[in-house]
């Protein structure tokens, strides 16, 4: 893999390195983010197509949700029922989308070319027992630390995710071109975001992945799985008399993030430890500018803030 990074600057880098390989196309015509980019997408995915990148986005305002938190507990639904937006909005940024939907760009996207090469290491640490398969070595990580502990997170001054900083009324995240895929959705969702939260008690970070609703320029939606870390934050959170919980998300990076942040590491396993280990390189971390969390330096986007515990919307 002479030609593969060992470890992606960030997004961008990862999108150079599928169009070196010739797994991306770029494209310059006007898509909407609402239902258009996403139709396309999954035509190219079940026709075993490329990464795509929409460099021109425009289409309609988003469809948002109400700024009513009882709409739950009045049993309405929190978006506008209108069928589709009117008039237009130019997107400054673009969309890429596909980027892993094959194996071989889910190993570009952890830096081999097979991702079964990490499998490899796995059991060479493991030896002579070897796991039965990738989960379970994923399971027994705790034999791993003698190794995975040479490429602990670094804690960086500055990083690219800093360069523009946007707080107050300059927040309007509907400035980004975030997607509605399907007909019936809520509204528009970030579908592949970077969680961070901490433990309420121990102060452990937790990187989880969980689609973020666009509700209006300043609000989303955390769509928490029950079963997973963050939730189960927020709840303790909630317990422990907190009316706000932390949360930041981040977008691009390095794409190895999303794949540590969807593994099934075994507690007390931190995620952006095991991202240093899968990269062979520490992750750096710059402090948020808000709040309390450390987030990737290489990210293209961080958007801070917190959940109110006790407050749920349909």
């Amino acid at each position: 893999m002479a030609d593969t990074p060992m470890a992606y600057n960030d997004f961008q880098h990862f999108l150079d390195a599928l169009a070196q390989k010739g797994e991306l196309k770029r494209i310059a015509e006007p898509v909407s983010p609402y239902l258009e980019i996403t139709e396309i997408a999954d035509r190219v995915m079940k026709a075993d197509g490329p990464a795509l990148l929409f460099e021109n986005v425009v289409g309609p305002p988003h469809r948002l949700g109400t700024p009513n938190p009882q709409s739950a507990v009045l049993n309405q639904p929190s978006i506008d029922p209108a069928s589709r937006p009117v008039g237009e909005k130019r997107y400054a940024m673009p969309v890429a989308i596909n980027t892993m939907g094959s194996r071989r760009r889910m190993s570009l996207a952890v830096s081999c070319e097979d991702f079964e090469e990490h499998a490899d290491r796995l059991r060479e640490l493991l030896k002579p027992e070897f796991p039965k398969g990738p989960i379970e070595a994923l399971k027994r990580l705790p034999q791993l630390l003698g190794e995975v502990k040479t490429v602990p997170p670094k804690r960086a001054k500055d990083g690219i995710c800093q360069e523009v900083v946007m707080q107050g009324d300059d927040v309007d995240l509907t400035q980004l071109p975030i997607l509605t895929c399907w007909p019936e959705d809520g509204g528009p969702f970030v579908t592949l975001p970077l969680v961070f939260t901490h433990d309420p008690s121990t102060g452990k970070r937790n990187v989880g992945m969980y689609r973020v609703q666009l509700y209006d320029k300043n609000t989303c939606g955390m769509h928490w799985q029950m079963h997973k870390q963050g939730m189960r934050q927020m709840e303790d959170a909630g317990e422990a008399g907190r009316k706000r919980f932390e949360v930041c998300v981040a977008l691009g990076g390095d794409p190895v993030y999303a794949f540590t942040a969807i593994s099934p590491l075994p507690p007390g396993i931190d995620e952006m430890l095991f991202a240093g280990f899968l990269r062979r390189e520490n992750v750096r971390l710059v402090k948020a500018k808000t709040v309390d969390i450390m987030v990737p330096a290489d990210a293209e986007i961080i958007i801070e803030g917190y959940v109110d515990p006790l407050e749920r919307r349909l």
